[in-house]
């Protein structure tokens, strides 16, 4: 492959099909950036899921999910400007976003670039179900 891209993952972490993606295009010499907002509360160490990635770089945007619904829209507004940060920081050729909903939506608010979505299945099986804002935004 003669052009090596910039490509940003909004992709869970500590997910395993997330380390799969972003190494398979690591190891061809792309520049691969992941953007996630897991909290780690799933049990893993940082450390541990950060050094799995190399040589990717790993963009943690958030803390701990707040509980009430003033907390929460604050930290929606706070995922979309340090994403736009990150992004205006890397210019990317291409954002692929790892799931229809939570990792999707967050695209509607940077600038056009070319972006690849992909279903994990619980995002259109379940959450859209499950969540009216969720079904909005993925239709």
């Amino acid at each position: 492959m003669s052009k090596k891209l910039k490509i940003i993952f909004f992709a869970d972490m500590a997910a395993e099909h997330t380390l799969r993606w972003v190494l398979y295009f690591a190891k061809l010499g792309h520049e691969i950036h992941i953007i996630s907002w897991n909290n780690m509360s799933s049990g893993y160490r940082l450390d541990d899921v950060k050094d799995s990635f190399d040589p990717a770089t790993l963009h943690i945007v958030v803390n701990k999910r707040p509980t009430n619904i003033f907390g929460y829209v604050k930290w929606v507004f706070s995922i979309i400007n340090k994403t736009r940060a990150i992004f205006n920081e890397v210019r990317t050729n291409l954002i692929h976003s790892h799931s229809v909903g939570s990792y999707s939506w967050v695209t509607l608010f940077l600038p056009s670039t070319k972006i690849v979505m992909t279903p994990w299945g619980t995002d259109v099986l379940i959450d859209m179900k499950k969540s009216a804002i969720n079904r909005f935004l993925s239709l």
